[in-house]
């Protein structure tokens, strides 16, 4: 279950023990990514608890992203937006609204 954070939660996980990024306000747990991080573990330890959406675009695309995504991601910004509803689904005529309309 994702979890939401303040920019000032993410923040208090800055340390190489404890690594929280933000990237389009969603937070990962890098802590245990950093020695696979092809860039080096610095990159992301220089980024730790902060917005790293700059930085990340940067040099990556949405396939490492998608890739990492179930595998660090922790939860979202409290300041995230919530996606939208989904629509009211529109329900079928009868046969017997459609025989009706087609008399008219």
């Amino acid at each position: 279950m994702s979890k939401t954070f303040t920019v000032s939660d993410v923040a208090s996980h800055n340390k190489a023990d404890n690594l929280y990024i933000i990237v389009d306000g969603d937070v990962y747990d890098v802590t245990k990514f950093q020695d696979d991080h092809p860039g080096g573990k610095k990159i992301l330890q220089r980024v730790g608890g902060k917005d790293a959406s700059k930085q990340f675009w940067k040099y990556h695309n949405e396939g490492i992203l998608k890739k990492w995504h179930g595998r660090l991601h922790v939860g979202s910004l409290d300041t995230k937006p919530k996606p939208a509803p989904a629509p009211e689904p529109v329900p079928e005529p009868s046969p017997k609204t459609v025989a009706a309309t087609q008399k008219e």
